[in-house]
C-alpha cells in the first residue's frame, strides 16, 4: 500500500479479510451492509502524540484508524475528515476489489497550513469551466487547499465591459468554481496586476490615460487620481465573485516609474521609489482589509539585488530598475497585514525568507516548475528545488507556499505537470528529501494505477534539452507561420542555437520518449488526462530538431 502525501507517522498491517464494501471507493452514502462502517469523529486527542504538528495546521491533521469492524476518521472538523477521506480514497484505489484494506494506525498533518499551484489563465487562453472544475479534483486527491489563479485581463469584469471578450472567465463561473473548489477543501485565490503587467487592461482606449508612459500600456500611473479608483474597481469585481480570504494584487516586475510629472516630482522628493509602491500598496490592501480579505504581493520589488546577490527574484524587476532606485525601501512603510509572496525561480535563497518574516511580514513564498520551458527554471532541478524550497518555508514559519506555472502557448499543458505538482503536494504536506526513481514510481502507482516505473525515465527524456537553456523560451517563439523563428539567432545573440549534443542522438531519445508514453498510457487504469497530452513537449522537440536538420543541410 502506497500513499502520497506521504503520511507523517502510519503503522499498518496486511489484511486478513473484506473491511468495507465498494460503494465506500467513493467516500460517500452508508456502507452496503450494517457492517462495517466508516465513522467521522470530532475529536483531536491524538494531537498531544505530535507536538510538532503546526498551531496552524491543526484544523488539517487527522487520524485515520481501520479494524476489524471498520474505519474510524478523527479530526477537528470538516478539514480533516476531508483529508483523511482522501487518504482512504488512495488506500481504496489500490485494492483489487475495493474492499480489502490493511489494519492500523495512520495519523497526519501538514507541515505547511496553505499548499497549492499557480494556474496561469491570462496568455490568450480560452478559460475551460469543466477542466478547471478537474484541476480541483485532482489538486484535492494530493491534499493541495489553494488555486491561484492569474488573471489578468482574462475575466469578465462586470465594471469594465470595454475588456470584454470571448473566452473569458465570467461572474457566474468564478461563483459557481468558488462553490465547487469549497466543497473540495480548496480555496481559490484571484490575481489582478494593479501597478505593472497591466497591458491586457490598458491596451483599451477608454484606459489609456492611466498609462504610466503614454505609449505603453504595461504600467498604471500609481499617482494618477483615477488609478485607485480604477483598481479598486477591478479588486473589487474580483472580492465580489470570488468567496475568499486572500486576493493578489501582482506588483511584480515595475520595469519603471517616473515618466508622468507626478510620479518624476514624488521620487525627486523621496530620493527613492519604495514609498510610492507602499502608498499605492496600502491603499489597495486597506480597502480590501474592509472586505476582510488580505492582499498578496509579489516580493522582487522589496528585494535589493546588493543584499541578495545571486537570487533570481531580488532584481527589483527584470530591468534592475527597483534595485537602482531602492524599491525595496518600500518595506519601510508596508503594512504588515500585506502577505509577501517571494518568488524562488532559477536560484534558491532561504535568506529572503528569514529577511521578510523578521521584518513582521507573514510570507506565501512562490517556487516556478517551468523546468522545461522557461530560462528562468531552477538550475539544480526540480527533484533538488522542490525539498529545499518547502524545507526553508517551513523553518521561517511561512503561512504557506504554492508552485507558479506560466502558460507560454505552445508546448505548456498544466496536465503535463502533475508529477512536479505532485512533488510541491509532498514536499509542503510531509516535508523532507525526494528520492526520485522512487517517488516517480510511487507517483504512477497511486494516481495512475502503473505497477511500472515507467515515469522518471519518460520524465527525464521529456525534460531533455535539445537546445541551450538560453533559447528555451521556443515553445512561445514558435508560432504557426513563424516557426522557423525558433532556430534563428535569438535576441541579442550573433549566432544561432545549436542542438546539445546532436540532432541525431537527440531524435532517437525524443523518439524513444514516444514509446514510453505509448506503455504509460496502455497500463495506466485511472486519470489518464494526465497522460494525454504528454506527447506535445515531445513533438515539439522533435519539430525543432527536423528543422536544425534541414537548416544545416
Amino acid at each position: 500500500m502506497q500513499l502520497l502525501p506521504l503520511p507523517q507517522r502510519l503503522d499498518l498491517r496486511a489484511a486478513t479479510g473484506p473491511l468495507v464494501s465498494p460503494l465506500l471507493r467513493r467516500c460517500v452514502g452508508p456502507p452496503a451492509a450494517p457492517s462495517p462502517t466508516v465513522v467521522l469523529r470530532e475529536d483531536g486527542a491524538f494531537l498531544d502524540s505530535h507536538p510538532s504538528c503546526p498551531e496552524a495546521s491543526r484544523t488539517q491533521a487527522y487520524r485515520l484508524q481501520l479494524g476489524e469492524q471498520g474505519v474510524v476518521v478523527s479530526a477537528t472538523g470538516a478539514a480533516g475528515w476531508r483529508h483523511g477521506l482522501a487518504t482512504l480514497a488512495q488506500m481504496l484505489e489500490q485494492t483489487s476489489d475495493g474492499e480489502r484494506l490493511p489494519r492500523g494506525t495512520i495519523d497526519d498533518f501538514p507541515v505547511l497550513p496553505w499548499r497549492g499551484l499557480q494556474y496561469d489563465i491570462a496568455r490568450g487562453m480560452a478559460y475551460r469551466h469543466e477542466h478547471l472544475k478537474q484541476v480541483v479534483r485532482d489538486m484535492a486527491s494530493m491534499k493541495l487547499n489553494l488555486l491561484h489563479l492569474y488573471l489578468e485581463g482574462r475575466f469578465a469584469y462586470p465594471s469594465h465591459p470595454e475588456l470584454h471578450e470571448p473566452g473569458l472567465m465570467t461572474p457566474a463561473e468564478a461563483r459557481d468554481l468558488t462553490a465547487f473548489a469549497q466543497g473540495h477543501g480548496v480555496t481559490l485565490v484571484p490575481q489582478v496586476n494593479c501597478l505593472g503587467h497591466m497591458a491586457g487592461i490598458l491596451d483599451r482606449e477608454e484606459n489609456a490615460h492611466l498609462r504610466e508612459a503614454p505609449d505603453d500600456p504595461y504600467m498604471i500611473c500609481p499617482s494618477h487620481p483615477g488609478t485607485l479608483p480604477f483598481v479598486l474597481s477591478l479588486v473589487d469585481d474580483l472580492a465580489d465573485c470570488f468567496d475568499t480570504p486572500f486576493l493578489h494584487i501582482g506588483m511584480d516586475e515595475v520595469a519603471k516609474l517616473g515618466h508622468c510629472p507626478r510620479c518624476r516630482q514624488r521620487l525627486a522628493a523621496d530620493g527613492h521609489a519604495g514609498g510610492l509602491i507602499a502608498d499605492h500598496v496600502n491603499r489597495i490592501a486597506a480597502h480590501l482589509r474592509g472586505r476582510g480579505i488580505r492582499a498578496l504581493v509579489w516580493g522582487d520589488m522589496l528585494l535589493d539585488l546588493a543584499q541578495f546577490p545571486g537570487t533570481h527574484a531580488a532584481n527589483g524587476g527584470v530591468t534592475g530598475w527597483g534595485s537602482k532606485n531602492c524599491t525595496a525601501r518600500a518595506l519601510e512603510t508596508l503594512d504588515r497585514d500585506v502577505i509577501i509572496c517571494d518568488w524562488q525561480y532559477a536560484r534558491f535563497s532561504p535568506a529572503e525568507h528569514v529577511h521578510l518574516r523578521g521584518l513582521g511580514f507573514d510570507i506565501m513564498p512562490a517556487l516556478d516548475t517551468d523546468d522545461r520551458v522557461c530560462p528562468w527554471g531552477p538550475e539544480r532541478g526540480l527533484d533538488e528545488h522542490i525539498p529545499a524550497f518547502f524545507e526553508s518555508c517551513r523553518q521561517s514559519g511561512a503561512m504557506g507556499a504554492y508552485a507558479c506555472t506560466w502558460s507560454l502557448r505552445l508546448g505548456e499543458v498544466l496536465d503535463n505537470r502533475w508529477l512536479d505538482f505532485a512533488k510541491t503536494a509532498e514536499c509542503s504536506w510531509t516535508g523532507g528529501l525526494l528520492v526520485p526513481d522512487e517517488f516517480a514510481a510511487r507517483f504512477g502507482h497511486v494516481f495512475l494505477g502503473l505497477d511500472q516505473p515507467l515515469l522518471r525515465t519518460l520524465d527525464r527524456i521529456i525534460k531533455t534539452d535539445v537546445v541551450p537553456p538560453t533559447v528555451h523560451l521556443l515553445s512561445r517563439i514558435m508560432k504557426p507561420g513563424a516557426l522557423w523563428a525558433a532556430i534563428e539567432p535569438p535576441p541579442g545573440h550573433a549566432s544561432p542555437p545549436k542542438p546539445v549534443p546532436s540532432v541525431s542522438s537527440l531524435v532517437a531519445l525524443k523518439e524513444e520518449g514516444l514509446l514510453w508514453l505509448s506503455r504509460a498510457c496502455e497500463h495506466a487504469d485511472r486519470r489518464s488526462h494526465w497522460l494525454g497530452c504528454l506527447d506535445l513537449p515531445l513533438q515539439v522537440d522533435l519539430l525543432v530538431l527536423r528543422m536544425f536538420a534541414l537548416r544545416d543541410v
